[in-house]
């Protein structure tokens, strides 16, 4: 098959000129010369229009139509997601008109014109359509009905929870309040003396079928030299380490790390002084 440099090739006994050399030269800048300009693509002037691959490495961030991508074991501020979610709640509160007194006896009027006769209960499922799980509910006076409410509140897994028996007005306006998620979570701590126990020491053990969500935590040694994990046992996952030639001791900030279904939290170490002494103390909850 012909190639499109084939004129190029000399011919035994063929003279090589000057003229054949430059033509080699300009093609070969050609095809190699703009090398340097195919390693800068990808600025905001002059981007790729399409990428195609296997696998993708990334020193930094990746930006994703001008967000950053969170990474795993990125941490993650839940101010950022309560406050948007408090904001839509308060919103859609506010816009949502509670009948007022006017209302309910209007409509109290216009249902008894049509059924005198009615038991009281009846009468409140027609004007509210509430269903008989409420019915204890209906031996109450309209106006208590009425000033009672249900606070909702969002945590960081998505679940919807309800507060009874806040103070609502007219139009709907009521203190939404976020919940205090230290008071539940789990705490373990313990010192392991390195000279009688053996590593790896298990510190939480899930139930069987759920994870351990490690949000906080603390770990210190007396050793001058080697390592101290502390991690996930089954998927090797470091929750955090103490490189004791360094430094002493580990402070886990407020983060979020999950972990396996099924899978213990164990404290390793390694090249330690002799009877040195491993201290931990970790916050987390069962998910």
């Amino acid at each position: 098959m012909s190639r499109p440099f084939d004129y190029l090739k000399v011919k035994p006994g063929q003279r090589a000129t000057s003229t054949w050399a430059n033509t080699v030269v300009d093609i070969l800048n050609d095809l190699y010369g703009g090398m340097r300009e195919i390693e800068t693509r990808g600025t905001a002037e002059n981007p790729f229009y399409e990428l195609y691959g296997y696998y993708g490495y990334f020193y930094y961030d990746l930006y994703v139509q001008g967000k950053r991508v969170i990474k795993d074991e990125d941490p993650i501020n839940l101010y950022d997601i309560f406050e948007p979610a408090k904001q839509r709640i308060t919103q859609a509160i506010n816009e949502s008109k509670v009948p007022s007194s006017s209302d309910i006896q209007n409509l109290q009027s216009v249902v008894a014109k049509e059924s005198l006769q009615r038991d009281a209960k009846l009468v409140l499922e027609q004007l509210y359509g509430l269903v008989s799980y409420y019915e204890p509910r209906f031996d109450e006076k309209i106006e208590v009905i009425r000033n009672r409410v249900a606070s909702m509140f969002i945590d960081e897994y998505g679940n919807v929870g309800v507060i009874i028996s806040k103070p609502i007005d007219e139009y709907g306006r009521v203190l939404v309040s976020q919940r205090d998620l230290d008071a539940e979570l789990l705490h373990v701590g313990g010192e392991i003396d390195t000279s009688t126990a053996t590593p790896p020491v298990e510190v939480i053990t899930p139930p069987p079928g759920r994870s351990i969500d490690i949000r906080r935590g603390f770990a210190s040694t007396d050793s001058t030299r080697g390592r101290v994990y502390i991690k996930f046992k089954n998927s090797g996952k470091i929750i955090t380490v103490i490189y004791a030639s360094k430094y002493g001791f580990v402070e886990i900030p407020a983060v979020r790390i999950p972990g396996d279904p099924d899978d213990p939290v164990v404290v390793e170490w390694y090249d330690l002084d002799a009877g040195a002494y491993v201290f931990y103390s970790i916050n987390y909850r069962i998910v």
